[in-house]
């Protein structure tokens, strides 16, 4: 009987071994890369204006399977690409997150007020953003194939980057006609 026990917690050991997810190593591992969090929006537009860039913000929830989804399939993947750094911040806001937020005037919020006045219910959202936070591309609300989400998002940021052009050179236009 004790052999018995022995050959049995031998074979559960195997067993749960098997089980465990493999961990990355070696030149497989992809390099970690993190979502950055905004909890300052004034700053987080500044940096915008300053580096020329369009802002694509998650709106997500903690407990969010899809948002998980989306970050693992679709941001992470482009952050880790690095293709979209000279023209594109990639933040997250999480709904459900404690603590206030610097909106984009400079007054302060909370993350759930800010996404229900941006008309923001389902996560994930994503927003296509100026450095002023009007939104300048049409967003993205939910995801259940990442077949052709990555072409969306493209789309999306080069309609978004192509609305930012077209106002900016309205603008100069605007001032150079001044006196």
């Amino acid at each position: 009987m004790h052999e018995s026990l022995r050959w049995l917690t031998g074979l559960l050991l195997v067993l749960f071994s098997l089980a465990l997810p493999a961990q990355e190593s070696g030149d497989d591992a992809l390099p970690f890369v993190q979502i950055q969090r905004v909890d300052d929006l004034r700053a987080l537009g500044e940096r915008a204006r300053r580096e020329g860039k369009i802002i694509l913000m998650e709106i997500e929830a903690s407990d969010c399977p899809y948002c998980r989804k989306l970050e693992e399939e679709i941001l992470k993947p482009m952050l880790r690409s690095g293709d979209y750094d000279g023209n594109t911040l990639i933040v997250q806001l999480e709904i459900d997150g404690y603590g206030d937020l610097t909106d984009w005037n400079g007054g302060r919020t909370t993350p759930a007020d800010f996404a229900r006045r941006h008309g923001v219910f389902v996560t994930p959202t994503l927003l296509f953003l100026d450095a002023d936070g009007r939104e300048v591309s049409k967003r993205i609300v939910g995801i259940n194939s990442v077949d052709y989400f990555g072409a969306y998002v493209d789309d999306a940021l080069a309609e978004g980057r192509k609305r930012m052009r077209q106002t900016q050179s309205a603008l100069n236009d605007i001032q150079r006609e001044q006196p």
